[in-house]
């Protein structure tokens, strides 16, 4: 199970219609989606519409605050589309649901909407679909419903967890049943399951609680006979006994605190919060490091991480990556990344990286993934990063595109247009003379032009290139690799 696809209509920044495909395994690739660009391009916007969808809508929230501000009389609109590879037994009655593709793969459409409708669903007539439902497609009926019970049956089938890059310290440091810090530990704690040593725990837990000799219950067989008196003499009679269930392994983190020593011994929950996140994305790894090669059935994981290189050195965001890496085999993970650190290290198992633009307030976003191979196997480099993924032309990536040229295409470098007479459209220096202003007037390419400003910087008889024609220099040379 895993999101194929999400549609965002009027949800915050996107006032208008935003689909975007997601990477999964039916491609053969990993499960890993990456969103990069810069600053204030709505990227984790896409992640709070999935948190929209799949969370409960109290009816307290403020639709104000979610609906675009320039539509505030339109409806928000969250569709996803999850692909399903193995039909259990409890779909059995949402079987009309489920579409059917090739290589026996399933799909599920799930909608939410702000607005109220009233529709006919079944032999039920008017029943009312509003933002608390999460509403499913009837292919059959052609129209979204909520049949009886789907909302709390489907969330059984998935974990999904967040870490935002302005994660309140609460939401990962406690062990919460719905923090990701509890999720991970008491999945790491599973195998402790099976182990002699809590087995032996279970049967002493029974004898100290449960035998009616010695244990608790013996000490509550006064309470029990009272409680069914009275029970009896108020509504009708009854056996009445208290039993004490084995507690899951997981629920005894609900009292954990982690305490750090790093030069000053507290616990984390009073660490800054730079510190509290890192622990966070360590356990994640810790998660990784012992994760079964494979496990077929495990309950699908999603993770979306909102700029993991906060507070992280290129070092320990290159290890990170590395254990996402592992986790995408078989897990689901979204991220929102300004570093190319974290974006070389997986670029290559990728059938598409979601690029966000920004043009006058609306946001584009390119699917695509073809553009970093320029270098061959060498690819990308940290400059071709930059400049794909965030609009940065430097000297250093025209130096790597001239070179590789140079090495590799050099007749076809020289045959680029030439710049006539490139000196003639610049402000010479007043005291040059006629002769040496003949003798600076070259006919070199741009590139060559460029190439020699980079490398001669004391040669300061020619003028200094301007930042867009160093940007038109690096697209000269990449139409160049890209027709041949």
């Amino acid at each position: 199970m895993f999101i194929k696809k999400i549609i965002i209509e009027n949800f915050k920044w996107y006032s208008w219609k935003q689909e975007i495909e997601f990477n999964y395994p039916s491609w053969g690739n990993n499960w890993l989606n990456f969103f990069i660009w810069e600053n204030n391009t709505w990227k984790s916007t896409i992640f709070e519409a999935v948190n929209f969808i799949f969370s409960w809508i109290a009816s307290w929230v403020n639709l104000n605050d979610l609906k675009n501000k320039q539509k505030l009389d339109k409806e928000i609109i969250i569709e996803i589309e999850i692909v399903w590879d193995l039909l259990n037994k409890l779909w059995a009655k949402y079987e009309k649901y489920i579409q059917k593709l090739e290589d026996d793969i399933e799909l599920i459409k799930i909608w939410r909407s702000s607005k109220v409708y009233n529709i006919n669903q079944w032999w039920k007539n008017l029943v009312e679909m509003n933002i608390k439902k999460l509403w499913v497609w009837n292919s059959e009926s052609n129209q979204y419903e909520n049949p009886t019970w789907f909302d709390s049956a489907f969330k059984q089938f998935f974990d999904i967890d967040f870490i935002w890059a302005d994660t309140s310290p609460e939401e990962i440091t406690k062990f919460w049943s719905t923090t990701i810090v509890w999720k991970l530990i008491s999945r790491i704690s599973e195998w402790f399951k099976d182990s002699q040593q809590y087995k032996d725990f279970e049967i002493k837990y029974n004898e100290v609680f449960n035998d009616e000799e010695n244990g608790l219950k013996s000490k509550l067989k006064e309470i029990e006979s009272i409680t069914e008196w009275i029970f009896k003499e108020q509504f009708w009679e009854a056996k009445i006994h208290f039993h004490f269930d084995n507690l899951d392994v997981s629920s005894y983190f609900k009292n954990t605190r982690i305490k750090i020593d790093d030069g000053t011994k507290t616990f984390l929950d009073e660490k800054w919060s730079w510190m509290q996140r890192a622990v966070a994305l360590t356990l994640l790894q810790v998660y990784v490091n012992l994760l079964p090669e494979r496990e077929e059935n495990r309950k699908p994981f999603y993770l979306f991480i909102d700029e993991p290189e906060i507070c992280l050195h290129p070092k320990a965001q290159i290890k990170l990556i590395k254990a996402l890496n592992k986790l995408s085999e078989s897990q689901q993970i979204f991220l929102t990344t300004h570093s190319p650190y974290i974006f070389k290290e997986t670029w290559w198992k990728l059938k598409k990286v979601n690029i966000f633009t920004k043009e006058r307030e609306v946001i584009k976003i390119k699917n695509t993934a073809e553009n970093f191979w320029l270098f061959w196997k060498y690819s990308p480099s940290w400059w071709e990063i930059n400049y794909y993924a965030y609009n940065l032309p430097t000297v250093e990536f025209h130096n790597e595109l001239y070179w590789y040229l140079e090495a590799n295409k050099k007749n076809d470098l020289e045959n680029l247009a030439k710049t006539k007479k490139y000196l003639d459209d610049r402000k010479l220096k007043g005291w040059e003379t006629e002769w040496q202003i003949n003798w600076l007037k070259v006919n070199k390419s741009l590139q060559e032009y460029i190439r020699h400003l980079i490398h001669h910087p004391e040669n300061n008889h020619n003028e200094e290139y301007t930042n867009e024609e160093l940007e038109k220099s690096i697209n000269d040379m990449i139409n160049l690799l890209e027709t041949k």
